[in-house]
């Protein structure tokens, strides 16, 4: 039988980052944090925080994961319950998503915006992560739900589409200019700064050879953030696939322009939720999907 008590402990741990910041949250002195830990892991017989860095283990993060089942189910039974039992409201529980920068950034705010109700009872604790990185989080049981371009779910998961990401390729009118006066060619390429998020993003190459039928191999610049590429852009530096929707009302006011009008990349998203917790999730899973109805294209059937 697992010590939840013990086990809230470490959860305190690996969301603040710290022993100091835990016990804060916790009312307790950080040398109680660390003899908790330690009694935990000796019960347990396994090490579930790397004191170096404090980031908590392979082991550390299932305990973590298992523990907020069990919060979030104990929470949907005492809500559906509630005329037997007389008690305060239960504090709502911390939910471990990944997610990509270009939706955290974009249509997910309105995701974010509604669990912030008086009548909701979770919070979401989020972690950027490419769609490679996403999966990874799934499969090690870092998170209990993501956003992935996987459309398979993994072993314990299920999947739900929820429409597209589109992109367009857009840079200021004098840059292109500038280095496409001739239009858009594999050799104006060559020569054109060009800025991507990571070495993971492969958006542009995936944009061009759907247009030239090639793959190219480009210098590039890497900022790793959505807004900061879209700044990068405004700025005349270089061309980025950007998200529709955080550069559209760019393209309208004349700010950027697309490279090839109307040659959009599409790119298919998918829900992943954990199949235990997601009866106790499904008011986060009906807006996540009414979010996306709503910001996302949808293709046609």
């Amino acid at each position: 039988m697992f010590d939840y008590p013990l086990m809230e402990t470490l959860l305190a741990v690996e969301r603040e980052g710290s022993f100091e910041k835990a016990a804060q949250t916790q009312g307790v002195t950080k040398s109680a944090i660390s003899q908790n830990l330690r009694l935990l892991e000796e019960r347990l017989g396994a090490v579930t925080v790397a004191r170096t860095s404090t980031i908590t283990t392979t082991f550390g993060s299932m305990l973590c994961r298992h523990l907020e089942y069990i919060l979030l189910l104990e929470q949907k039974f005492l809500a559906e319950n509630d005329h037997l039992f007389a008690m305060e409201k239960p504090t709502p529980v911390t939910v471990k998503i990944a997610l990509d920068d270009d939706s955290l950034s974009g249509w997910f705010c309105d995701v974010i915006m509604s669990t912030h109700g008086a009548q909701n009872t979770f919070y979401l604790d989020t972690i950027i992560a490419d769609h490679k990185k996403t999966k990874a989080h799934l499969e090690s049981g870092d998170v209990l739900a993501a956003i992935s371009t996987d459309k398979d779910p993994c072993t314990g998961f299920t999947s739900y589409p929820l429409g597209q990401h589109t992109y367009r390729a857009t840079a200021t009118p004098e840059y292109v200019e500038k280095y496409f006066p001739k239009g858009f060619s594999a050799d104006a390429l060559m020569k054109a700064p060009l800025i991507i998020y990571d070495e993971t993003d492969n958006h542009w190459q995936l944009w061009v050879e759907q247009i030239l039928g090639e793959n190219l191999s480009i210098p590039t610049t890497k900022i790793p953030s959505s807004h900061g590429i879209i700044s990068a852009c405004l700025a005349g530096s270089a061309w980025g696939m950007n998200a529709s929707a955080l550069v559209d009302k760019h393209i309208v006011n004349g700010a950027l322009v697309e490279l090839v009008p109307d040659q959009i990349l599409s790119q298919n998203l998918y829900w992943h939720i954990s199949r235990y917790v997601i009866d106790a999730l499904e008011p986060l899973t009906q807006q996540v999907r009414q979010s996306a109805r709503i910001n996302l294209a949808q293709p046609q059937c």
